[in-house]
């Protein structure tokens, strides 16, 4: 039987709309529930394409007594972190406060006044590594709730307090070339001179610290920085990370090696990664990267293309119930389409050995030899090598579209189509400098798709799905928006691009500024948070804030108006004095300041 939200158009609330459990959608509804029959709320925040989403909800959310237990004791509400990023936010800090990590799934507990008390990530059916079973972390939430309200309810004022935005120390007079340096010395450290990446497992691709690398290349810094990027890069499209098979670029690697993906593919990696790439091909002049933009593009548009020139949000991790078994192959299933010959070659250029890299038999295919040895092994010329190749590719390729596809999620999300139609300039202005429209023009359909069903009134709406804008546009979608335009304006000389961009621009200062403190993430009108948050930090794409400084700093450059350049002053003067507490919290803000001269 469908629940509440039956009608919701979020593919990640759809999955759960025939769940026993009574799913609410975030609102008003499910809260002023709570308060009139005293329970508390258990707000359950994900996204479709997440692997530990499916298992919980396998495990809990489709169990008969754990939903039952729900229905009787808590009011259950379901969140799509990618239509409601300021609720993820703000819980997620709080749970990251509490206890020293995060995840999706997340799972809140909160007051009827929408104050938490209690919160984790993914638990299990049954009590395992160490986490307690679901059911019984309700059953314990359910007895305190009913001897202990008060308590928990003061004790929610005093957590909520975690997540109120402590004002950062001012960096207005910290030169910005200082706390580049600063942060060059730290990406140094904790660079992988081996594996490539910063750290260790499991490593995401660092798409902003290449940018901000690549951006010190561009001023004519090299030595160490060349290194970072370069071995990185290489290592990325080499391994697991990047589909060998199919092009695009997976969520992140579980190994050091780059080898092993966590399978989903998120469209914000596809367009950050396009960037990185295309401007080390631009700095470089590396046919390897020009290949790997190209490949890149090519699956977004094949794979995640929408509607009218718009992207969808991304594919899931899983396919018939198992994580990564689209991508996987076995030495016999290679010898099942190929001579014998030809699985021997297919085998030893992607990797995929009778043991296999992944579990059992199966292996994800990474690049295993270079083209030189490859073309040694086979007898033949470097040249005839790439073609070789290609062609076992595309047999693979033509063998796993008959499996069952993972999952695709069908919303168009206002910031990372933004991002996107940015990479298809970045990706012109380095392949294609000589004016070519290959790329352009798909920018120029994508940012269209946005203006015409985006906007509304002059205001952005956060997501679009089955014909349906809705949710209120946040600081990273009018920043990115606002970038997609004035880099289109600047790459056409198309005064209609800055035209579009102008009122954006000055309704994200009017509805997002914090005043001297900085930009809010959500816009001022909206409520229905106990408190209003500003970012602290990059995440696999820039912030809203850091993007917005790179945005105000051009238009008034654009327009000679200064009034835009004083008003991203707060907003630098807050990244550099987070960057001065956390050296890489703010790279695509130095970034930024770098390219445009500015905050020294």
């Amino acid at each position: 039987m469908a629940n509440r939200l039956r009608g919701e158009k979020s593919p990640y609330l759809r999955q759960h709309a025939q769940d026993p459990v009574d799913w609410y959608p975030w609102g008003d509804e499910p809260f002023a529930r709570a308060q009139a029959e005293g329970k508390p709320v258990f707000v359950s925040i994900g996204y479709s394409t997440c692997h530990w989403c499916h298992v919980m909800a396998e495990e809990s959310f489709r169990d008969q007594e754990t939903a039952a237990y729900l229905n009787s004791h808590f009011v259950s509400v379901k969140v799509d972190r990618e239509e409601r990023p300021d609720v993820d936010m703000l819980y997620m800090n709080l749970c990251q406060a509490l206890t020293g990590r995060g995840g999706w799934p997340l799972s809140v507990f909160v007051t009827p006044d929408r104050r938490p008390f209690f919160a984790g990530s993914y638990f299990p059916k049954v009590p395992r590594g160490g986490l307690p079973a679901f059911i019984n972390i309700l059953r314990e939430i359910k007895q305190r709730w009913e001897a202990q309200r008060e308590r928990l309810e003061s004790a929610s004022r005093e957590v909520l307090s975690l997540g109120v935005e402590d004002e950062a120390a001012d960096g207005g007079d910290v030169p910005v070339e200082a706390l580049s340096e600063r942060a060059v010395n730290v990406l140094d450290l904790l660079f992988d001179a081996e594996n490539g990446g910063f750290g260790e497992a499991p490593k995401f691709p660092p798409s902003i610290q290449l940018l901000f690398l690549e951006g010190r290349l561009d001023q004519g810094r090299g030595g160490r920085q060349v290194e970072m990027v370069t071995k990185t890069l290489d290592v990325m499209a080499k391994g697991g990370l990047f589909d060998q098979i199919g092009f695009g670029f997976h969520r992140y690697c579980v190994d050091a090696r780059w080898r092993i993906p966590h399978f989903e593919k998120m469209l914000y990696d596809q367009a950050m990664l396009i960037m990185a790439y295309s401007n080390a091909y631009r700095l470089l002049g590396r046919e390897r990267y020009r290949d790997v933009v190209v490949r890149t593009l090519s699956y977004a548009q094949d794979r995640l293309g929408g509607p009218e020139g718009s992207f969808y949000a991304g594919e899931d991790a899983d396919s018939e119930g198992e994580e990564g078994r689209f991508y996987l192959w076995s030495r016999s299933q290679l010898r099942e389409i190929f001579t014998s010959d030809d699985a021997e070659l297919a085998s030893a250029y992607f990797g995929v050995g009778e043991q296999g890299n992944f579990e059992g038999e199966f292996s994800v295919p990474v690049q295993a030899m270079e083209l030189e040895s490859f073309a040694q092994m086979a007898g033949i010329d470097t040249a005839r090598a790439a073609e070789e190749v290609e062609r076992l590719r595309r047999r693979m390729a033509q063998v796993r579209e008959r499996r069952v596809r993972p999952a695709l999620d069908d919303k168009v999300i206002t910031a990372w189509n933004a991002l996107m139609a940015v990479a298809l300039v970045s990706a012109h202005r380095a392949l294609s400098p000589g004016g070519q429209e290959v790329f352009l023009a798909p920018a120029e359909r994508c940012m269209e798709f946005l203006l015409d069903n985006l906007v509304r009134d002059g205001r952005l709406f956060r997501r679009w799905a089955c014909g349906e804008a809705a949710h209120p546009g946040f600081l990273d979608d009018y920043a990115a928006v606002t970038w997609a335009l004035l880099e289109l304006h600047q790459a056409t000389g198309e005064g209609r691009w800055l035209s579009e961009a102008l009122p954006l621009a000055r309704r994200m200062v009017d509805e997002f500024s914090g005043g001297d403190a900085g930009l809010y993430y959500s816009p001022s009108w909206l409520s229905d948070l106990p408190v209003r948050q500003m970012e602290r930090f990059d995440g696999p794409a820039p912030s809203g804030a850091s993007m917005a400084i790179l945005v105000l700093e051009t238009v008034s450059d654009l327009t000679g108006e200064a009034e835009f350049s004083a008003k991203a002053v707060p907003a630098i003067r807050r990244a550099k004095a987070l960057s001065a507490e956390a050296p890489l919290s703010q790279l695509f803000a130095l970034w930024a300041m770098e390219r445009m001269g500015r905050g020294r």
